[in-house]
Formats: C-alpha cells, sequence, structure tokens
C-alpha cells in the first residue's frame, strides 16, 4: 500500500503538467477534487452511508484542514505551472520537513541526532537542487522564482494540515476526512475554474482528468490502510521516494525527446541535490525524538 502511494505521487505531478496542455491550474485542481468527492460521495451513499453525517455536521478544524489542502493543491498545480514537475516533486518535500519541525517545537520534542543530521543534510540538498535549477532556468528565472514561492506555500500549508489531519482522524475515519476535506476544497477553488475550458474538450483530456482524481483517491486511500498495517516511520520512508521516481520518469522521458512533455533538464548537482532531499527527509520524518514532558 505505501509503495502504491509513492508510485501514485510519482506520476501525479506528470499528470498534472500534461493537462495543462488543456485547462488552466485553477481548473485542473478543482475537477480533481470535485471529481475525487464525487467519488467518495458515490461511495459512502452505497455503503458506509452514516460517514456522511461529516458533511452535516463539519468539525470546523475539518474546514480550516480543507481550507489549506485546498492552498496546497493550487499553490502546488502553480509550482508546476511555472517550473517543472521534478523541480515542484523535489521542494515539496518542505511540506514532512516543515511538519517535523513543527511538530518538534509544538510537542516540545528534543530531536535525535539523526533528525538533526537528516535536516542538515535535507538543506544541504535543496540548496544543490535549487542551484541546478537556477542555471537551468536562467531565461525565464522570474517565472521560476515565483513558481518556487507558491511551491513553498503549498509545503507550509500542508505542514498546518497534517497537524489537523492528526487530531481528527483519532475521532474520523481517514477517508470520511478525506470526505470532508475534498468538499470544502472543491467550494472554496470554484472561482479558480474557468467553465468555458471545459467545452469541446475532446476525450483524452477528460480520461486524463478523471486519472488524477482517481490518483488522488487511490493514494490517499492506500496511504491509509499502509498506516493501519505497518509503522509511520516504514511509510514515510518508502513514500519519501516519490520525488526520486519522479526524477527518473522525466529524465528517461527528456534523453528520448518526446514530443507530448517538455523536457526537463537536471544537471549533477540537481540529481545530487535530489538524493540528499530525499536521504535527508527520511532520516528527519523516521527518526524517533525524546519528549521533554508526558503529552496531555
Amino acid at each position: 500500500m505505501a509503495v502504491l502511494t509513492a508510485l501514485c505521487w510519482a506520476v501525479l505531478a506528470i499528470g498534472l503538467k500534461l493537462a495543462l496542455h488543456t485547462f488552466s491550474s485553477g481548473s485542473i485542481v478543482w475537477m480533481r477534487l470535485i471529481f475525487a468527492f464525487a467519488l467518495l460521495l458515490v461511495a459512502f451513499t452505497w455503503k458506509r452511508r452514516h460517514w456522511l453525517e461529516i458533511l452535516r455536521h463539519p468539525p470546523w478544524r475539518g474546514v480550516l484542514a480543507g481550507a489549506l489542502i485546498a492552498f496546497n493543491y493550487f499553490g502546488f498545480m502553480k509550482g508546476i505551472e511555472l517550473t517543472t514537475a521534478s523541480n515542484a516533486q523535489i521542494l515539496i518535500q518542505l511540506a514532512p520537513l516543515s511538519f517535523a519541525v513543527i511538530s518538534i517545537i509544538l510537542y516540545r520534542e528534543h530531536p535525535t541526532l539523526f533528525q538533526v543530521i537528516g535536516m542538515l543534510i535535507a538543506l544541504t540538498g535543496f540548496g544543490f537542487f535549487y542551484w541546478d535549477q537556477m542555471l537551468v532556468s536562467w531565461d525565464r528565472l522570474e517565472s521560476f522564482q515565483i513558481g518556487n514561492l507558491w511551491i513553498l506555500g503549498a509545503a507550509a500549508s500542508w505542514a498546518g494540515f497534517a497537524l489537523l489531519q492528526k487530531e481528527l482522524t483519532k475521532t474520523y475515519k481517514p477517508q470520511q476526512f478525506n470526505l470532508l476535506i475534498y468538499a470544502v476544497a472543491a467550494l472554496l477553488l470554484l472561482p479558480t475554474a474557468t467553465f468555458s475550458e471545459m467545452q469541446n474538450v475532446s476525450f483524452l483530456p477528460w480520461v486524463l482528468v478523471l486519472f488524477l482524481a482517481v490518483n488522488t483517491v487511490i493514494a490517499y486511500g492506500a496511504l491509509s490502510e499502509a498506516l493501519t498495517r505497518i509503522p509511520a516511520s516504514h511509510v514515510s520512508m518508502i513514500i519519501a521516494v516519490n520525488p526520486l521516481l519522479t526524477l527518473a520518469i522525466m529524465t528517461y522521458l527528456t534523453r528520448m525527446n518526446v514530443g507530448w512533455i517538455h523536457g526537463e533538464p537536471v544537471g549533477w548537482r540537481g540529481l545530487i541535490g535530489a538524493l540528499l532531499v530525499v536521504v535527508g527527509v527520511i532520516l528527519t520524518v523516521t527518526g524517533r525524538p525524546r519528549f521533554t514532558r508526558e503529552r496531555s
């Protein structure tokens, strides 16, 4: 299940980049969320209808989580639009790194030596990768910088979302919680959708949009199932590898010079940086912090 999640997220960024050939960022994100919401709504109406109660009486923290995931999805999409799928996948790793740091501060934990080393390795990796991408994007540096700001915002909003999710999934089932956040996010992002783009569209773009929605449901569903079967540290270690899978796929497609997606050149600095980021994030999120006080 964890490997399935990693594979879904590895191809997700590439699918989002392809969808930009037909739709704008706002339309893609909104359709992805509304389709994902519809799939869960139909499934729960047929089975587990009592889970729909969360839509009638949504917890305020669930609504806030939905708002944060809306910004996360939109910011990540804008980052892909203005930079590259590989760049977005690497920089979004700031999300689990930020979550680990916030958790350490919030719960007054002492980070382990592995976590400190992991953070330093990850930060070094981000530096190498950013340096490489600046060199290959010099002719469109302003757009590249704006895209990276969107990704940083997406990472920060995901860290806040993860904190709320950690608490709410003690009361609600993970997919029940997902139903609420998809509904809230789709509602908030409705103004970003351009419905005129959805007219006279051929069959294949709609298949791609449906794939992106199904990808979302499967990835988070598989993640929830994985967390019930193996330790969270093992799950984190597996899914943290997904940026390298994206990078490998895009490197191959770039070398093959395919015509259906733009190439994404990555130099030796970027490859080293990406590897350091993944190793650093794995060390940080799988390290077991020591508590300074009992949790209430």
